[in-house]
């Protein structure tokens, strides 16, 4: 009978001879040393089969490991991920963008770059606690950049971490994923500040830690590296769903306690203000005005997403609507339109909680097509339509373009328009005047 020695067999067959007693000592060139002569010319000069020996390592133990067969394996694995990338001459598995499907990439031609993530794919097979080992390993050497280290870290968890929200919260897999999340979050770069890793990958996993209930430890880490680039963030990356008790289809308290963290960051208290002159200071360094403004129009398109959410309270509304300073928000176009959502869908509201909700926006950071849009919406209360009229009214318009003669009768048709226009708005203003204003009663 001939067995032929490869990647898949050679480990037990080497645990084998171990257990045997087969040793020099018995023999000359007996079967424990001619396996660590293939071993060690063959499968640990080779990139593939010394993964392929490593996972077969785990139903072996513990003669694997007491062999030392598991950690040689790491190691030589390590040492090929960190090698530089021009000396990588063996083939390797990279899934490109432009690919529509995995491809095993050959050695490359010298005038090709190898790019310095090649190994992250080839990784991603391992068990969770392999690929720990193997991680920290690469990471020892002090070779590979935060950036590719965080690439790695996606790879695997866009490979073992379900999409489906029906999966993660399911009783027989949570504690195999709690386990998977610990251990992809324990193996982040220590640089919290590290911009290689983009803040939606942070905002995935703090989605997972949520549905599976991993615990408040996971939670914090994640929430603490979020918050430094939090403005980088896409709606769809806040959308994250809420769990009972509370009522809302989406976390907004987890979404308003990231912002408010921001802003504490960046040296400015709650209501927009900054708590003092040093914070001012601090807050110019830590976070630059593009960022504050990009983050405000992030709230805005968030607010204007859970709007039609029909359990979101007003007060849930105003409060995330105030998170930010008064002086990011540039332009209200996105808060009217969360404003207007949140007011079709909750047509029930009582006047004072709607005047309270349109009390947020300021009608002089309105667009020109806002405007329009708001002075015929009959959604809003009476008052605000009429600050939206009385505001167009002072807005200076671009001078008109030259225009032809004309007639006595195109001049009086024109004066007609503005007459009419001009009386509108004043008869809005009297019927405003008339809900608003309230006799006070005579002295007797």
């Amino acid at each position: 009978m001939v067995v032929t020695l490869n990647a898949y067999n050679v480990v037990a067959v080497r645990c084998a001879a171990e257990y045997l007693g087969m040793t020099e000592d018995v023999e000359k060139s007996n079967l424990i040393f001619k396996m660590e002569v293939f071993l060690n010319s063959g499968i640990f000069r080779s990139w593939k089969d010394s993964i392929i020996a490593l996972q077969t390592t785990d139903a072996l133990l513990p003669w694997s490991e007491e062999l030392k067969l598991v950690g040689r394996c790491i190691d030589s694995i390590a040492t090929k991920a960190t090698a530089n990338p021009s000396n990588v001459m063996w083939s390797y598995t990279y899934n490109r963008k432009s690919a529509s499907s995995d491809e095993t990439v050959e050695a490359r031609k010298s005038s090709q770059a190898v790019p310095k993530d090649w190994w992250v794919e080839d990784l991603c097979e391992l068990d969770v606690d392999l690929y720990r080992r193997v991680m920290v390993a690469v990471k020892s050497r002090g070779r590979i950049p935060s950036d590719v280290v965080g690439e790695a870290l996606k790879a695997y968890a866009a490979r073992w971490l379900p999409e489906c929200c029906d999966t993660l919260v399911d009783d027989v897999y949570s504690e195999s994923y709690k386990h998977l999340l610990e251990t992809i979050v324990w193996l982040l770069p220590s640089d919290k500040g590290s911009s290689g890793i983009p803040c939606r990958f942070f905002l995935q996993l703090l989605k997972v830690t949520v549905l599976i209930g991993a615990g408040e430890l996971l939670k914090e880490e994640l929430m603490d590296r979020i918050v430094l680039q939090l403005h980088k963030a896409s709606v769809n990356d806040l959308l994250i769903p809420s769990k009972p008790p509370a009522q809302t289809i989406y976390d907004i308290q987890l979404v308003q306690t990231l912002i408010s963290r921001y802003m504490r960051h960046a040296g400015v208290a709650e209501d927009g203000i900054f708590l003092n002159n040093l914070d001012q200071e601090m807050f110019e360094t830590n976070v630059d005005n593009e960022s504050l403004v990009a983050l405000c129009k992030l709230v805005d398109r968030y607010l204007a997403e859970v709007a039609s959410d029909p359990n979101l309270s007003v007060s849930s509304f105003v409060d995330l609507a105030t998170s930010m300073p008064e002086s990011a928000r540039t332009t209200h176009d996105g808060l009217y339109t969360a404003i207007d959502i949140f007011l079709k869908l909750h047509p029930g509201l009582p006047k004072t909680e709607k005047r309270k909700v349109c009390s947020l926006m300021d009608v002089k950071k309105l667009s020109k097509g806002a405007c329009i849009h708001a002075a015929q919406n009959d959604r809003l209360p009476l008052r605000v339509v009429v600050q939206v009229l009385f505001f167009e009214q002072l807005v200076p318009r671009e001078p008109p373009r030259p225009q032809p003669q004309q007639g006595p009768t195109a001049a009086w048709r024109g004066a007609w328009r503005g007459w009419r226009k001009r009386t509108t708005t004043r008869m809005v203003a009297g019927r405003m005047a008339m809900r608003c204003w309230s006799p006070r009663p005579l002295a007797p």
